[in-house]
């Protein structure tokens, strides 16, 4: 499933068969990379929610599925695209572990897209961050790559999510927010509340286009102990 952010928005449900063929048909029918040109520096946003060394993963329904991001990298390239950073802020129990994403970046198979397809892989921890004034009194930092980029793909998982009834597309780049904003974003405040302010966010991204992972969905999520379904084969 995907939405394109423009004055006339499509969206788009196509099943996931086979690699490449699926989201290929998926973005032209939403017309998602129509009129970007080649120039463009592309930032690539999935769900790392969370990572640990400490048990097998990954456990698909919560994080991104790699082959769609991968999908995603070749329908760049074929519209010549060469500037293209992938970028996730994963949680860690440990602020200063730097280790963790990294092997959550070579576990998913990233660092083989580095090198096959010549793309940019960032943990946004370790870049630098801006402050964003979203009005009525709310500003949060986000990462400085995200917004200079000229299009942003963004690709979440579906998930349902204790807070937000659902888990997509605007939520998900909350994973590009320093971790003092994120806890502001999950404050006590009941006005001002988690969906109050990630409905903010999109008023300050670039060009975005979603991309919604639903390979695998996940029933009483968004965390590893909810009900992981895998999506049915016609």
């Amino acid at each position: 499933m995907l939405d394109s952010q423009s004055d006339n928005k499509l969206v788009s449900i196509v099943r996931y068969e086979k690699p490449m063929e699926s989201v290929r048909k998926a973005v032209e029918l939403a017309k998602g990379l129509e009129n970007l040109s080649s120039n463009a520096k592309v930032f690539i946003k999935p769900n790392i929610v969370f990572w640990t060394k400490a048990v097998p993963f990954p456990k698909w329904g919560v994080i991104t599925t790699s082959r769609v991001v991968e999908d995603m990298v070749v329908l760049l390239k074929e519209q010549g695209i060469d500037d293209i950073m992938i970028g996730e802020g994963t949680v860690t129990f440990n602020p200063n572990d730097k280790e963790t994403i990294a092997n959550a970046f070579e576990t998913l198979g990233y660092n083989i897209l580095r090198k096959r397809y010549g793309v940019k892989c960032i943990n946004v921890f370790e870049r630098p961050f801006k402050k964003v004034d979203l009005g009525e009194g709310v500003a949060l930092n986000f990462n400085a790559d995200m917004l200079r980029s000229d299009f942003v793909v963004n690709i979440p998982v579906l998930k349902t999510h204790a807070q937000t009834v659902v888990s997509l597309g605007i939520k998900n780049l909350k994973g590009t927010l320093d971790i003092k904003s994120r806890k502001k974003c999950h404050s006590a405040d009941q006005e001002k509340d988690l969906n109050y302010m990630i409905a903010k966010i999109p008023k300050i991204l670039p060009p975005c286009f979603t991309i919604l992972d639903g390979i695998y969905t996940n029933e009483r999520g968004p965390g590893f102990d909810g009900k992981i379904r895998r999506q049915a084969r016609v």
